[in-house]
């Protein structure tokens, strides 16, 4: 479902979003921890100058063509990134509108990230973990 090349795919709506000063991006891979393969495997996050926002894209957005979305709420200190973002009504292969709520945590000093999703009404929550690294 996903590309090698996804990291030159998702480059240019970073690279758009890099016109505030001081934004700092963050590259992240994951690992799903399950089978089913609904963790993202790369997320970009892009916290504003001011700390106080952020955009996020991730392989799964930019497969289903959405565009880097605001996240719902960002922390940004100096040893660890929040963030989570949401997915609103993606179709499923077996024709399903479904809304996914994602939050990642990023361990700064240990580079290890974290993240979880969930699916409002259906009870399940995946997991994944993987490393962040600031964009260079």
């Amino acid at each position: 479902m996903f590309t090698k090349n996804l990291s030159l795919a998702i480059a240019f709506p970073c690279v758009v979003l890099a016109a505030a000063a001081n934004a700092q991006t963050y590259e992240c891979e994951f690992k799903d921890g399950h089978r089913r393969n609904v963790i993202p495997p790369q997320v970009i996050v892009q916290v504003a100058a001011d700390g106080a926002s952020a955009q996020v894209i991730d392989s799964l957005g930019h497969y289903h063509k959405i565009a880097p979305v605001p996240a719902t709420f960002v922390k940004d200190t100096t040893q660890r990134l929040r963030v989570r973002w949401t997915l609103k009504d993606l179709i499923s292969s077996a024709g399903q509108k479904a809304t996914l709520n994602f939050s990642l945590t990023y361990q700064k000093a240990k580079g290890k990230a974290f993240v979880n999703m969930d699916i409002p009404g259906y009870g399940n929550t995946e997991t994944g973990s993987g490393s962040c690294a600031i964009a260079k």
